[in-house]
């Protein structure tokens, strides 16, 4: 699954919300929340990582996020600019064209029309999503069809993301090619 700025909406995928671990009450906290975001994300037991092992990017994407418009917290915006561009997040993708289709930019933000008009609780505000974000494998310029991803995963080397697929289905995080994937799977 990767985000797309070119897609129709008939096309969009779902996702889900998780609460931090800990309520980030500044960017020392969100920024922590993004390590462990960025570690699940690499199939990494927490606890076994070094300090140095500990980042929120790679070369084959990173964590960003997603204000909510309503927020007013400009700090914390600020502060995850300023950590985003100090650790080199964004220099770590490799290539010119990955960099032009990724949904994340160079301050570390989500270019995304995301609908904020959930239903929350009272008592729960949002001012930003963290969300992990891969780069976007394409075959020539266009997104790998479902044929091509089933194929893919039909390898040795492709079993693992067949696990990753079903555990994604199960929690409620869908593309649109889901139907169509499990059924060449």
């Amino acid at each position: 699954m990767v985000y797309s700025t070119s897609l129709p909406e008939n096309q969009f995928g779902c996702g889900i919300v998780v609460p931090c671990k800990k309520r980030a009450s500044g960017i020392d906290d969100l920024v922590e929340e993004a390590k462990r975001l960025w570690a699940a994300e690499r199939n990494k037991e927490w606890d076994k990582l070094t300090a140095k092992q500990k980042k929120i990017s790679a070369d084959w994407g990173c964590v960003g996020i997603l204000k909510n418009p309503e927020s007013k917290s400009e700090e914390l915006l600020n502060g995850w600019t300023k950590h985003f561009c100090g650790a080199g997040c964004y220099d770590r993708l490799e290539g010119d064209k990955v960099k032009k289709s990724f949904v994340i930019d160079k301050s570390g933000c989500l270019n995304l029309n995301m609908h904020w008009d959930w239903k929350l609780g009272d008592d729960l505000h949002i001012d930003v999503l963290l969300a992990a974000a891969t780069v976007p494998n394409f075959d020539g310029d266009e997104y790998p069809t479902a044929k091509n991803i089933a194929d893919a995963w039909k390898t040795l080397k492709g079993k693992d993301h067949v696990d990753y697929f079903c555990k994604n289905r199960a929690y409620g995080i869908t593309t649109f090619q889901d139907n169509e994937i499990k059924k060449l799977i």
